[in-house]
């Protein structure tokens, strides 16, 4: 193959992938009086005349990169917050194995929020919703009709969890004594006949951040009826005359038998599951509740109660009626606690931002 005096040895610099980036390493020529000898697979080394190489490399590919992101419920859709949708492609939102599968939707560039996924039961069907747009709004002739009274009003909040901008203000004027409340807004479905067993209630509610706590300690936010009685109200406790911690109770009155706490029948439950939850004064939280009533004569109801979507309370072993549940009322009527003679000394107020019901028998 020639004279071995005549042979050198060149380094190139040829490209190749390491780890799936575009490097460059050294390789070994041999050339032979000035010409290329490359190698074949036989072993033999073929001549050519050197010519320049021109190297295009390929356009990089970055890797997959996660992006976390917000998918709430909105008013008749999922919110997604991190995506913009691309422009021409068909936008879809689908199960997929380990969570959304999304198309025609583009990461955007920084993004910071986490999943919230919220705990209605399977197999329910919607009873009503209220973004609280207007006073007037799911009035007669809407089926199933609110009712909205009192001092309470509409504004716009930007920071409305649920269905900004709007929410509906209950205040409290310095003065306003206790045992009642300002105003109040609710629905009745009794004439619907829904026969509805399970309740799924949510809704977002805020105190103001100088919020009073009223002599009893209690303030309650709202109340559901089943079978003509007031038997359930979530309301907010704390101790009177300071601005420490409130906690959310689940409220039990007038029901056919009372859970258990120690062996003894207890109508007012503290969060069980997460004891340290608390209701922040001046901060949304978003409230839930699953309601579930009793079959005729039997002790088989329970309740379950999620704030911001941590599952806080849990009660079994409820009679709430002797025939079988019916749930058939919501109601927002935030009384301020009971017969305490201090009345409010500055102005105050509750706002609520969209409710959502739903049921199945």
């Amino acid at each position: 193959m020639g004279n071995d005096k005549d042979m050198t040895l060149e380094l190139v610099e040829l490209p190749t992938t390491v780890g799936g980036k575009w490097e460059t390493v050294l390789n070994a020529i041999t050339t032979v009086n000035g010409k290329r000898a490359v190698q074949d697979e036989s072993g033999t080394y073929v001549l050519s005349a050197p010519q320049a190489v021109s190297v295009i490399e390929p356009p990089v590919t970055p890797p997959p990169v996660s992006i976390p992101i917000t998918v709430t419920p909105n008013v008749g859709a999922l919110a997604l917050t991190g995506f913009a949708p691309t422009i021409g492609l068909p936008r879809t939102v689908r199960p997929g194995l380990g969570g959304l599968v999304l198309t025609g939707f583009a990461p955007t560039v920084s993004t910071t929020a986490a999943v919230v996924a919220w705990n209605e039961p399977i197999g329910m069907a919607t009873i009503d919703t209220r973004p609280f747009t207007t006073l007037a709004e799911n009035a007669s002739p809407h089926v199933p009709a609110w009712d909205t009274v009192g001092g309470v009003s509409i504004l716009s909040d930007a920071t409305a969890p649920q269905s900004p901008p709007n929410v509906m203000r209950v205040t409290y004027p310095a003065g306003f004594g206790s045992g009642s409340a300002p105003g109040s807004a609710g629905t009745d479905w009794s004439a619907q006949n829904l026969g509805i067993r399970v309740l799924y209630i949510r809704y977002a509610s805020r105190i103001s951040a100088n919020w009073q706590i009223e002599d009893s300690g209690f303030t309650k936010q709202m109340y559901a009826w089943c079978n003509g009685s007031p038997d359930f109200f979530m309301a907010c406790h704390g101790t009177p005359g300071t601005s420490g911690a409130i906690t959310p109770y689940s409220m039990l009155q007038a029901i056919q038998v009372f859970p258990l706490e120690g062996g003894n029948p207890q109508g007012n439950w503290a969060p069980n599951l997460v004891p340290s939850t608390q209701i922040v004064r001046g901060q949304w939280h978003t409230i839930e509740y699953v309601l579930t009533g009793n079959t005729a004569g039997t002790v088989n109801g329970a309740l379950d109660m999620y704030v911001d979507g941590i599952h806080c309370t849990s009660v079994t072993g409820i009679q709430w009626t002797t025939p079988q549940t019916n749930w058939m009322l919501f109601q927002f009527e935030p009384v301020w606690g009971g017969t305490g003679p201090t009345p409010v000394a500055v102005e105050q107020y509750l706002d609520y931002d969209y409710v959502y019901l739903s049921g199945k028998s």
